[in-house]
């Protein structure tokens, strides 16, 4: 966006898409800087020059990254619609656990 630089467009699009895995990419390149992208919620970091197998490694870790908050929500929705429970407590998640645990056997279980 003109007139903003990155450190500034970064809470903008997290703020929209807050699970979306921002790579920030300089030309400036000093520790503190990637550091304070990285608490600012940025995925990575990338410095112009470095080499293109590493930013096809942050990339390639980027897509599993987002594949496994999908695969996660997924699962979360099938557990809630199977059991028609709807928590996420601490104690719901161990009990959705156990759940799935004892799932598959022909134990009787008591729940309290």
């Amino acid at each position: 966006m003109p007139g903003m630089d990155g450190m500034e467009l970064l809470p903008r699009i997290l703020d929209k898409h807050p699970l979306l895995p921002v790579i920030m990419v300089s030309g400036a390149s000093t520790i503190q800087i990637a550091v304070q992208t990285m608490k600012d919620g940025a995925y990575d970091f990338f410095v112009k020059g470095d080499s293109t197998d590493k930013l096809t490694a942050i990339l390639r870790h980027a897509v599993e990254w987002q594949n496994l908050l999908q695969e996660n929500r997924t699962l979360s929705e099938d557990v809630r619609e199977r059991y028609r429970m709807i928590g996420s407590s601490p104690a719901l998640r161990q009990l959705f656990d156990q759940i799935r645990r004892v799932a598959p056997t022909d134990a009787t279980v008591l729940i309290t």
